[in-house]
């Protein structure tokens, strides 16, 4: 599989097709996931506010020597920043984390907004989901395009949204996503990145694979935990 397959964007910039996802990473082990990641081709990196260890991610990429404009870096707005008045709050602290000028995308990690401060997902005595009102995701969206307007953020999209939850933002949204045809995979791989380890091996079923491998549809997002 070919680190260096990429995928076309609607604004011609082009997008790695394998990334290396950092998800449930144990601390002081991310960095070095990412690094060894580095090292064996991998150039996308997926990041999250709520993963709490993008201080660690910026330190690896920091240090691997790599050109800035050689990396793809992702990252997501977590829910309690859904507030047009807290997104900037939110993107900064990941920029910082990362140690970054700019991030080549940013999605809108769930569908839900969170009031601030909540990190988990609650929910109320009802069993519903607790939720922040008065304002809308399309109104999140705002603030991420003003995110592209600074120049800090190359292109933005959604994470975890149904087909039709993406329609009802997009229908206001004066930037669409990148992409239409693409899909995100996150695949639990069974892997370690380390020193010592090749990150090119790990296990997954054949057939599925070979459907990642050959499909231009899906980008791999592989987790970087045992």
């Amino acid at each position: 599989m070919s680190m260096k397959r990429e995928a076309k964007l609607s604004t011609g910039a082009t997008i790695p097709m394998v990334g290396l996802g950092t998800w449930r990473s144990e601390p002081n082990k991310v960095g070095e996931a990412v690094k060894s990641a580095l090292k064996a081709g991998y150039r996308h990196i997926d990041c999250a506010w709520i993963y709490f260890n993008e201080a660690e991610v910026g330190n690896a990429i920091k240090g691997s020597g790599i050109k800035r404009e050689d990396l793809f870096i992702t990252s997501k707005l977590w829910n309690s920043f859904h507030h047009p008045d807290r997104v900037a709050a939110g993107f900064n602290e990941t920029l910082k984390n990362l140690q970054v000028d700019y991030l080549d995308l940013y999605l809108i990690h769930w569908p839900l907004s969170h009031p601030e401060g909540q990190h988990g997902f609650q929910k109320n005595e009802d069993g519903t989901p607790k939720e922040e009102t008065g304002y809308t995701t399309a109104d999140t969206w705002k603030a991420l395009e003003a995110l592209v307007d600074s120049g800090k953020v190359k292109h933005i999209g959604l994470s975890n949204f149904t087909q039709s939850k993406i329609e009802k933002v997009l229908e206001t949204a004066r930037i669409p996503q990148p992409f239409s045809k693409l899909s995100f995979i996150h695949i639990l791989l069974s892997q370690s990145f380390s020193s010592t380890a090749n990150p090119k091996i790990f296990t997954l079923l054949p057939t599925v694979l070979w459907e990642l491998m050959v499909s231009p549809r899906y980008l791999m997002i592989p987790k970087s935990m045992r």
